[in-house]
């Protein structure tokens, strides 16, 4: 066969998801047993490019796929292997030097994999193999895998993973995971073999010391810096416990083309490189010293690193870091600083800064150290520390400062040098409990130390500032003699303010969002504020966000949960444009009293307010003349969105401009508007979402135009699921009935008069359908229930029909079990649904099925209308127990 795609013991190539092992020869196995493997197919891996082995459960080394009369795996292009945990190796030497044509190699979750080759006096000394085309090679989850090469006839394993045995000139991707007994990745004399490689990735290797054994050393000499990986574009160590270094030199060490560095959770490791002969004992305590060169390095992500005191030594190679666009530092407790002054020379093309939970950092910038000046030997000339009385980050556009709960000011103590951040857009200050005064003015004197220097040219541009709780802060720019100043001169674009975390000790909201006149969002979550109020300059009566605020125009508040109102009657922000309440369950009723108004409200979002039963008035609803999108979301509560007024209260209302409605996840809404008394126009309706609203009987008692809607959409995600039955009230009726069908066979029952029918029967229909409009009406107590006589006719229901139903969730059918005979009571039957317990019969006949309706309970073996007539001819004296 020249093309073929076989798969044995598993559905299909598909499931692995990998397009690159795309060839016109496909090989899948898996299977527990190799003997099942009958010559046929052996003989198909002479011709096989892409091969997949998965669970084989017997199979110790790939020779024994080996055909006798074929050189199998020798056009073999592409292979994973999963899961064979017989194997110790993958290869024998032999089989190795075929696989001439191998491009991709992965090889995952073989518990008792310790290498891949094994060399069984079959190599003399001087023989290597060439994976000539191998360009990506993945390790992952081998716990016992120590090297790539073993020799049995010496017994020698090789140091690292890539040894002078193997070549791999065309690597360009190495992921190593969870091998635990490898300590080393490659050898010193082999680095250079590796000059095609981009992406090199270790993690979880409990045993890893160093990704390069022995030391480097430079053809040019002391003063000639050593290129490692000319090509390697991204590095990631992740989680090497025992990792001390990338590699040792006494050559400074380039890595002219590497872009990303990651460091995670390597918590030996003190430096990147080091020399560790004679005149150095100990490695130092930072991490970047003056030996490392990374030219074009662009982002710096470093994280849970327990020992790192210093990210950069106070001299460096002048062009090394000069790229750095994103730096992102987490959990780092040691850490003091996080950069020289010397150093900022050089970060001209950073635009993202992040320390997050380092509480030993002080300070941002430190003032010591400097360049290292020119040199000989072959070193650039370096040009001397530039010092100056301002300093700035140039293109530096988002800063997030997070829990650094020593921290006390970017640079401690040190008017002379205020930093201007020109392009800084966005701005997060978390946690930082030490830091007394956000900014001050540099021109004159403060009691308190600030975390900024400013000055009205420093954040020309910044538009978003997150304060999340610093206790310390009492306020955000530092005023003299009593006199507030206004923040607005010194932040010209601060349009967005998020409050974020305030615990329950405060009660009103900072008073510096007074002194920003250009404010338009105001974003508050995760609070504990009761109400949206200030406290007045005299410390008297206490006033309302929503008057001193007016200039507002976007307000979100989210997962506030003592928050009791938005604002008191009359109160509203007047030039409100978009509302977003979340996570509020003290709203209770209403969202805002009948008195507020809306006028320019466009987007009005309301989620997980379990307190709200009416969304909102018929007066406050008439102010909506310019509503774009209405969302409703999991509020569990709400039964309607617009609440009727008084009875003489007659009118249309229309919502011009509002063309998208979504209400998804309301278990108890019944309607948009329970009220005949109004009419709806909606000219600009388009979208409607409408998921999981299983009591939605209609849209609206009165008429609702919508001339440009024409679907109803039921599902969020996936595939849409869209219906239509003519117009908004039919669809959704139709839904209902859908979801309840009890009601459309109870009006197909008053619609057919040749029925039998009796006045009982009608009775008992209308019973059904008062039932499903209103289950929560009935009542009746268990005493009354456990009284219950044959002689009795009259009609009696439960406290409380949602006691039936364990989870507590809503009924959306009823069925219903008829029992005959005498009996003194009557037993609920099922989960839920009704129970008519009759008196003295003959027979003792025990009638399942639905009373004009569909039964959910038990099996339904007759049918609605029968059931119905059988239930009125043979029981007329019957007590009727809905349960």
């Amino acid at each position: 066969m020249e093309r073929y795609k076989i798969s044995i013991g598993d559905e299909k190539w598909d499931s692995y998801g990998n397009r690159r092992m795309e060839t016109s020869r496909m090989l899948k196995l898996r299977m527990n047993k190799s003997i099942h493997l009958v010559d046929s197919i052996k003989l198909l891996l002479g011709k096989t490019q892409s091969l997949c082995l998965d669970g084989m459960g017997d199979v110790e080394e790939m020779q024994m796929l080996d055909h006798p009369n074929v050189e199998s795996f020798r056009q073999l292009r592409f292979m994973k292997v999963n899961n064979c945990n017989m194997m110790k190796n993958l290869f024998s030497f032999s089989i190795a030097k075929r696989l001439c044509q191998l491009e991709e190699l992965e090889v995952c979750n073989c518990k008792n994999m310790s290498k891949l080759i094994e060399e069984k006096e079959e190599a003399g000394e001087s023989d290597i193999l060439k994976f000539n085309k191998l360009r990506i090679l993945k390790l992952i989850k081998l716990k016992r895998f120590s090297s790539l090469w073993y020799s049995e006839d010496t017994c020698q394993t090789s140091v690292g993973l890539v040894d002078k045995k193997i070549l791999c000139p065309a690597l360009e991707e190495l992921k190593v995971d969870e091998c635990h007994k490898l300590k080393y990745v490659f050898t010193s004399s082999m680095v250079k073999s590796c000059v095609h490689l981009k992406t090199l990735e270790i993690s979880g290797c409990d045993e890893m010391e160093g990704i390069i054994e022995g030391t480097l050393t430079a053809e040019g000499g002391i003063s000639s810096s050593i290129r490692v990986f000319p090509k390697l574009d991204s590095l990631k160590l992740k989680w090497l416990s025992k990792l001390r270094k990338f590699c040792c030199g006494i050559n400074p060490i380039e890595f002219p083309s590497l872009k990303s560095l990651t460091i995670w959770g390597c918590c030996a490791l003190n430096t990147f490189t080091f020399d560790d002969g004679e005149n150095r004992v100990t490695p130092p305590h930072y991490l970047f010293n003056e030996e490392v060169i990374l030219p074009v390095l662009e982002q710096l992500d470093i994280r849970e690193m327990d020992n790192l005191e210093r990210l950069w030594a106070d001299q460096f190679v002048e062009h090394s870091f000069s790229k750095l666009t994103s730096i992102f530092l987490w959990k780092c407790p040691k850490l003091m600083n996080v950069f020289p002054l010397s150093m900022l020379t050089r970060l001209q093309r950073l635009v993202r800064l992040v320390i997050w939970n380092c509480p030993s950092v002080e300070e941002i910038i430190s003032e010591g150290g400097g360049i290292r000046s020119s040199g000989g030997g072959g070193m650039p000339s370096l040009s001397p520390q530039f010092i100056q009385s301002d300093v700035e980050f140039p293109n530096l556009a988002s800063l997030s400062l997070w829990k650094l709960r020593n921290l006390k000011s970017i640079i401690h103590h040190n008017k002379m040098h205020t930093v201007n951040w020109p392009s800084l857009k966005e701005m997060e200050v978390a946690g930082c409990h030490a830091v007394e005064m956000l900014f001050a003015n540099s021109g004159e004197t403060s009691s308190q130390q600030p975390l900024f220097w400013v000055n009205e040219s420093s954040f020309p541009n910044l538009h978003q500032l997150t304060l999340r709780w610093n206790a310390g802060i009492k306020d955000i720019l530092w005023h003299c003699q009593g006199q507030q100043h206004f923040v607005s001169p010194y932040f010209p674009n601060l349009k967005v303010v998020r409050v974020v975390g305030y615990p329950k000790q405060v009660t009103v909201l900072p008073s510096y969002l007074l002194s920003l006149s250009n404010l338009q969002t105001l974003e508050i979550s995760h609070s504990s504020f009761k109400e949206l109020i200030f406290q007045s300059e005299d410390g008297g009566e206490k006033e309302p966000a929503s008057l001193l605020l007016s200039q507002i125009t976007e307000l979100s508040l989210e997962y506030l949960e003592e928050l009791m109102h938005l604002w008191k009657e009359k109160e509203g922000f007047p030039n409100l444009k978009i509302l977003h309440v979340e996570g509020c369950p003290e709203l209770k009723v209403n969202l805002v009293p009948s008195s507020v108004s809306f006028g320019n409200l466009v987007t009005l979002k309301v989620r997980k307010c379990n307190g709200i039963i009416k969304l909102i008035t018929h007066s406050t609803v008439k102010s909506l003349t310019q509503l774009q999108q209405m969302s409703l979301w999991y509020c569990e509560n709400i039964e309607e969105i617009i609440q009727g007024g008084d009875d003489d209260d007659d009118d249309g209302i229309s919502f011009p401009q509002l063309n998208s409605l979504e209400l998804e996840d309301l278990p108890k809404l019944e309607s948009f508007c329970s009220s005949d008394k109004y009419t709806f126009g909606f000219p600009s309706f388009q979208f409607l979402l409408l998921h999981n609203c299983p009591k939605m009987k209609m849209f609206s008692q009165g008429h609702s135009n919508t001339p440009l809607l024409h679907k109803v959409r039921l599902n969020r995600r996936g595939e849409a699921e869209e219906r239509w039955e003519g117009s908004l009230d039919s669809t959704i009726q139709k839904l209902f009935r859908e979801k309840h069908p009890m009601i459309e066979e109870c009006e197909n029952f008053k619609e057919e008069p040749s029925k039998p029918s009796s006045s009982n029967t009608q009775n008992l229909t209308k019973e059904v359908e008062n039932f499903v409009k209103d289950q929560d009406s009935y009542s009746t107590s268990k005493e009354d229930q456990s009284k219950l006589s044959t002689s009795n006719t009259q009609v009696s229901t439960m406290e409380n029909i949602e006691e039936l139903t364990k989870s507590g969730e809503l009924l959306h059918r009823i069925g219903f079990r008829v029992v005959c005979g005498t009996m003194s009571g009557c037993d609920v039957v099922g989960a839920a649904g009704g129970v008519v317990a009759c008196g003295e019969a003959s027979g003792g006949s025990v009638f399942e099925g639905p009373l004009g309706v569909m039964n959910t309970t038990i099996i339904a073996e007759l049918q609605a209308k029968t059931m119905a007539v059988k239930v009125h001819n043979a029981f007329k004296e019957s007590k009727v127990v809905f349960q």
